[in-house]
C-alpha cells in the first residue's frame, strides 16, 4: 500500500457532482449532500454543494409560509344604474354627452323600422293564408256547384207497357173507386189515334200493380190465377167511335184463362158496366118489339183482322164490348173492333221493336 504522504496530498478534489457518487457515498453508509441551491449561489457555495461528503444539515423545520385568506368586502355591492353606465361610456370612448345620444338614436331609429318589417311580414304571411284558405274553399264551393249542375237527375223508370203509348196517367185508389176513375179518364179528351196509359201511384194499398187485379172483380178464379200481376196493362185509346177504356193481360195459359172467360160471359158486362154500359134502346111500339128488347144479349163467335173474338152486340149490332187473344200469353178486351185493331197493331209493332 502507497503511504507516501505527499502522493495523498496531491490527489486532487472532486469539484463535480456524479450519480455514481452519490451511490458510492450511499453504499459507504453515508448521505449525498441534497442541499438545493438557490439562484443567488456563489461558485464557492456551488463547490461546497457539489462536493459528495457529508455537509451538515440543518435541524431546524422547514418554513411554513401562511398565504392570508381573501376577505369579503364589507361594503354593499354596486348597484349597475343607466347613468353610471353612461358616465362609463363617456370615459372609455372619451366622447361628448350629445354624441352618445345622437348614437344611441341612431339605433333606436334602426331597430325601430326592422321592428316594423318584422311585423309587416307576419301580416303578409297571415293574409297569405287566408287567402289561400278563401281561395280553397271558393274553389270546393264552385266545384261543388258544377257537380250538382251537371250531376244526372234521377229518371224515374217508366211504366212498363206492352204497346207504345202516347201520355201516361197515375190513379191513387183501388177497387170500385179505381173502376169509376177508369170511367173519368175515359171520359177526358185525347187525340185521335192515341193512347193513355194508366198506372197506380206507389201510395196506393193495392197489392199489385196489375190495375185489373187491382179492381177486385168478382171474375171466375181460374182466371184470376192466370194473369200476370207484372204484365200487361190498362189504358185508354181514342178511336173513331170516341175514347174507349182496354185492358191487355198477359196470362199464364192459354186453356185455362180462356175457360174462365166462357165462364165469366153471363156477369161480365154488369161487372164491368162502368167502363163498358149498355147502350139505351129506343122505346118500343109494339109488344113484340118489347119482348125482344126484354132479351139480355150474350156473347158470340166473330172474327176482326183474321182473330177469333167473342163479342157482346145490342140488338141492333152495335158492339158493347169484346175479348180475344192476340197470341196465346196475350188476351185483349176492348169495346168495339176498331179499338181491338189498333191494339193488335201497336203489339205487332211493339214486339218487332
Amino acid at each position: 500500500m502507497d503511504t507516501n504522504p505527499k502522493r495523498e496530498e496531491n490527489v486532487p478534489e472532486k469539484y463535480i457532482r456524479t450519480f455514481q457518487s452519490d451511490m458510492a457515498t450511499l453504499e459507504e453508509g453515508r448521505t449525498p449532500n441534497l442541499t438545493p441551491l438557490s439562484e443567488e449561489a456563489t461558485p464557492e457555495e456551488r463547490l461546497v454543494a457539489a462536493s459528495p461528503f457529508d455537509r451538515p444539515q440543518a435541524s431546524a423545520a422547514p418554513e411554513v409560509i401562511e398565504v392570508p385568506a381573501p376577505t369579503a368586502p364589507t361594503g354593499p355591492t354596486p348597484i349597475k344604474t343607466y347613468s353610471g353606465d353612461f358616465q362609463d361610456r363617456v370615459k372609455e370612448t372619451q366622447a361628448s354627452t350629445a354624441s352618445i345620444l345622437a348614437a344611441e338614436g341612431d339605433a333606436a331609429r334602426v331597430s325601430a323600422p326592422a321592428a316594423a318589417q318584422k311585423r309587416k311580414n307576419i301580416l303578409a304571411i297571415v293574409l297569405s293564408l287566408i287567402l289561400i284558405a278563401i281561395g280553397g274553399s271558393g274553389a270546393t264551393y264552385a266545384y261543388l256547384r258544377y257537380q250538382a249542375a251537371h250531376a244526372p237527375v234521377p229518371v224515374a223508370p217508366a211504366p212498363k207497357a206492352p204497346i207504345f203509348v202516347d201520355t201516361t196517367e197515375e190513379l191513387s185508389v183501388t177497387g170500385k173507386e179505381l173502376l169509376a176513375a177508369l170511367a173519368v179518364s175515359a171520359q177526358k179528351p185525347l187525340s185521335p189515334g192515341t193512347v193513355r196509359l194508366l198506372t197506380l201511384a206507389s201510395s196506393t194499398t193495392a197489392t199489385t200493380t196489375n190495375i185489373f187485379l187491382s179492381l177486385n172483380l168478382p171474375a171466375p178464379g181460374i182466371l184470376l190465377r192466370n194473369v200476370d200481376p207484372e204484365g200487361g196493362m190498362a189504358g185508354i185509346l181514342n178511336t173513331t167511335s170516341g175514347e174507349s177504356p182496354f185492358f191487355i193481360l198477359a196470362v199464364t195459359d192459354y186453356s185455362p184463362s180462356f175457360s174462365g172467360m166462357l165462364s165469366w160471359e153471363p156477369t161480365m158486362q154488369g161487372d164491368l158496366a162502368t167502363l163498358y154500359p149498355m147502350p139505351l134502346l129506343p122505346q118500343a111500339t109494339t109488344t113484340a118489339t118489347s119482348t125482344q128488347s126484354a132479351t139480355p144479349p150474350s156473347f158470340s163467335d166473330d172474327a176482326v183482322q183474321n182473330h177469333n173474338v167473342r163479342v157482346l152486340k145490342t140488338a141492333d149490332g152495335k158492339s158493347i164490348m169484346l175479348y180475344g187473344y192476340w197470341n196465346p200469353s196475350t188476351l185483349v178486351i176492348a169495346r168495339d173492333p176498331a179499338a181491338f185493331i189498333e191494339i193488335l197493331n201497336r203489339l205487332a209493332t211493339s214486339h218487332t221493336q
